[in-house]
């Protein structure tokens, strides 16, 4: 038994169990001081504390709500930069800005889609703006892309257009013991589920509010304690079970649509704001990492799930989605489905 650890905790004001006493550590000392500061330190607090400190979580900071011109001039300029460094490192050659482009060169040049149209689009940044033709398709209004044709002096022919897409996930992170992820919807018929959940061990869950699709709430599980968190999206969440950290993002939509072709469409563009809220420029949330496992929607109008790439996407309504972080298989999970 450490007795100057000891002290350090009652210096604090900290009572520590007997039957604890001979296992705590200084990093047991230093996770319970940084938070709020418990009266008793008993076998379950100090279960919980640990369990806490493998859940990091990035959430959003946005506070403003009355968006202003300005603000969607720096959104734009944020998401230019942030998906521009992105395209830039897959380029063989150095992009050159709209204002530098001369008739007849065969040039990239990089930007932000405006007015797409029929075999169109306008590209701006922030030297200026051009029309591109193309026979792409699917090309929305504030895609961020890289153009690369020639400049006829009105015009750039595009030969080919290039998106800061998600690259393939080689290493699939896995645990090799047996664990999973859960998500669902907030609400009352759901408990019953929860609790049969417990009963199957160590999970974490994740919980969309249906009175707030910006909200999540975040439920852990371990030896049959329960510890929760709520998280305001976009959101950056890196979670460990069994020694294997995860990462997360949930990233609130209005509406996933198909959940396939919405995997598609973010993995493309890396990209995702709900409604007009705009990112915290120092940390942007909405860009989907090249290493994140599983991107969640919240509460989209309907469950659906899938992979691709080697990222799980799900989107929830009812019921909850089991992620095996064993095997990485997904599938729905129903309490009368479940032989019970």
């Amino acid at each position: 038994m450490n007795k100057l650890l000891l002290a350090k905790f009652l210096d604090k004001g900290i009572m520590v169990s007997p039957s604890i006493a001979g296992e705590l550590t200084e990093d047991d000392y230093e996770k319970t001081v940084s938070g709020s500061i418990p009266a008793l330190l008993d076998e379950t607090t100090l279960q919980n504390i640990r369990v806490k400190s493998d859940l990091i979580v990035i959430p959003s900071k946005i506070v403003k709500t009355e968006i202003e011109a300005k603000d969607f001039l720096e959104y734009y300029k944020n998401k230019i930069r942030v998906l521009g460094e992105v395209i830039i490192r897959g380029l063989e050659e150095k992009p050159v800005s709209i204002n530098k482009m001369r008739p007849g060169q065969r040039n990239v040049t990089l930007g932000i889609v405006r007015e797409p149209g029929q075999d169109m689009f306008y590209l701006e940044d922030l030297t200026g703006r051009c029309e591109v033709r193309t026979n792409s398709h699917n090309i929305k209004e504030d895609d961020v892309l890289a153009v690369s044709g020639v400049f006829s002096g009105k015009s750039v022919l595009a030969e080919e257009i290039i998106y800061p897409e998600l690259p393939i996930k080689r290493d699939i992170t896995r645990t090799t013991s047996q664990a999973s992820f859960y998500f669902g919807a907030s609400s009352d018929a759901q408990k019953e589920e929860i609790n049969e959940i417990a009963k199957r061990g160590d999970a974490q869950i994740f919980l969309s509010n249906k009175d707030d699709a910006r909200k999540i709430t975040i439920m852990i599980l371990h030896d049959g304690a329960a510890t929760s968190r709520d998280v305001s999206g976009p959101a950056k969440i890196f979670s460990s079970i069994h020694g294997v950290r995860f990462k997360l993002q949930f990233l609130p939509v209005q509406s996933a649509g198909n959940i396939e072709e919405s995997a598609r469409f973010f993995s493309k563009r890396r990209y995702a704001v709900s409604g007009a809220i705009l990112p915290a420029f120092s940390e942007d949330l909405n860009f989907i990492d090249d290493d994140t496992d599983f991107v969640f929607f919240g509460d989209s109008g309907s469950t659906q799930f899938t992979n691709h790439k080697g990222r799980s996407f799900v989107s929830v309504s009812s019921g909850f989605v089991e992620a095996d972080l064993n095997t990485r298989n997904i599938k729905s999970w129903h309490l009368n489905r479940a032989g019970r």
